[in-house]
């Protein structure tokens, strides 16, 4: 009797374990199910590139914005190339897109402004600087504003955003705010002097990328 008894207990015992079991594997399995949904979208809307120093989430400006640069036809054909795929790597963190861009032309190429520039290649200080100066995210948004052509003796280069240019209507400046790339405030500082030294975009006419820089 005493042996059938504990059979039983056994039995019940081990009854309760297994729906302890089945409980527990549905919440852990909901939650890492959660977690690939979200991990999937926020792949999704970077569009982000599967390269070895492609960033992605947090590590990057950019990260979870929209590409919005669409194609301008009154620009020359290569310029237009060079300009989405410009802002197609800034948006998906593409760290080696943007290198294969520069090393078309490499010794045209400016990312620093001044006597002082350092060392770095353009990739490595970007990077350095992102986190602060989101220059990922102004890149792309400032290739979705209003560009304007910059004529220095006879050298044409066509520059993202206009204001750069010379050309810095009223409305000019607004969209330089629409386009999130700074503030009212700060577009207000640049207008106190009539003077724009932010970040800037270059494309000459044959599609070379010019500079990518900011400062005087």
């Amino acid at each position: 009797m005493n042996s059938r008894l504990r059979l039983l207990a056994l039995a019940a015992s081990a009854l309760a374990l297994a729906g302890c079991g089945s409980n527990d594997d549905g919440g852990p399995t909901s939650t890492r199910s959660t977690r690939t949904t979200t991990s999937t979208s926020a792949t999704t809307s970077t569009g982000a590139m599967t390269t070895p120093t492609t960033t992605t989430g947090d590590d990057c400006s950019a990260a979870g914005t929209a590409l919005r640069v669409t194609v301008t036809t009154d620009l020359p054909p290569a310029v237009n190339t060079t300009r989405n795929a410009i802002a197609t790597a800034a948006v998906n963190c593409d760290y080696d897109t943007l290198q294969t861009i520069i090393d078309r032309h490499p010794d045209q190429f400016q990312f620093q402004a001044g006597a002082g520039a350092s060392e770095q290649t353009a990739i490595d200080y970007w990077k350095s600087i992102d986190a602060k100066e989101h220059v990922m995210l102004r890149l792309s948004q400032l290739l979705a504003a209003q560009g304007a052509e910059l004529t220095e003796g006879a050298v044409v280069t066509h520059v993202w955003p206009a204001v750069h240019a010379g050309r810095r209507t009223d409305a000019d400046w607004q969209e330089l705010v629409e386009s999130g790339a700074y503030t009212e405030q700060e577009v207000a500082a640049f207008r106190t002097d009539d003077l724009y030294f932010g970040y800037r975009v270059g494309i000459l006419p044959d599609g070379t990328w010019s500079y990518f820089v900011a400062g005087d």
